[in-house]
């Protein structure tokens, strides 16, 4: 039972840290838009595509991308370091996806 409770804590604290990742991710996003605003407001749609050129806020990867690679044999440590995850993420995504965390 207690260990029971311990897992249950463990993949908790990797779904509150999984959410504060996505809360970032959703800022830069927002960050981002707001610069394509101010940009079209500035610049004018004809010149759209030199925004193209401005570099985005966030060069996170998709967590698609992250499963790919945990389904591929990733190891923890390499998820941690590759994808710019917190260890309690990484270790929450591979007991989703199959795989063994290492903990």
């Amino acid at each position: 039972m207690e260990a029971g409770l311990q897992q249950t804590h463990e993949d908790l604290a990797g779904i509150c840290s999984a959410a504060v990742m996505v809360d970032k991710r959703l800022a830069a996003n927002d960050a981002r838009l707001d610069q394509v605003w101010e940009f079209v407001q500035d610049q004018g749609q004809a010149d759209m595509e030199k925004f193209a050129e401005v570099p985005t806020a966030s060069t996170q990867q998709s967590y698609d991308g992250v499963i790919q690679k945990i389904r591929r044999g990733i190891s923890l440590d390499e998820l941690v370091k590759e994808c710019g995850l917190t260890r309690d993420e990484a270790v929450l995504l591979m007991r989703l996806h199959g795989a063994k965390s290492g903990r």
